[in-house]
C-alpha cells in the first residue's frame, strides 16, 4: 500500500466505497438470517427495522459508488457514425497511476 501514497485520495475513496458495500452486504445477510430464524409474522418491527437499515446502507453505498464513478471515470464522446453507441468510460489519471503502480 505504500506505493499508493502518491494517490491517497483515490485509494481512500476506493476504500470508502469498498467498506460501504461491505457494510450493506453485512446488513443484508443479517436481515436474511433473521427472516429465516424469527417467526414474528409480517408485522415484526425488528425485521422492518433491519430492512430499513439495509436499505439505508444500500443507498449510501450506491451514492458513494456513483460519486467514485463520476470523479474517476471520464466519458468519451459518442461515435459520430449514427450515435447509437454509448460513450466509452475512460479512467481518470489517478486510476491509471494506481494501475501502473500495481503493475510494477
Amino acid at each position: 500500500m505504500a506505493a499508493f501514497s502518491a494517490q491517497p485520495k483515490f485509494v481512500d475513496d476506493l476504500g470508502e466505497v469498498k467498506d460501504a458495500i461491505g457494510e450493506w452486504h453485512d446488513w443484508e445477510e443479517l436481515r436474511a438470517i433473521a427472516q429465516k430464524v424469527l417467526d414474528h409474522g409480517s408485522q415484526c418491527r425488528l425485521l422492518a427495522e433491519l430492512k430499513r437499515i439495509a436499505n439505508q446502507k444500500y443507498q449510501r453505498a450506491l451514492r458513494l459508488t456513483e460519486s467514485l464513478r463520476k470523479n474517476y471515470l471520464r466519458t468519451s464522446s459518442p461515435s459520430r457514425n449514427g450515435g447509437a453507441q454509448k460513450a466509452a468510460r475512460i479512467p481518470a489519471e489517478p486510476v491509471w497511476k494506481a494501475i501502473a503502480m500495481l503493475a510494477e
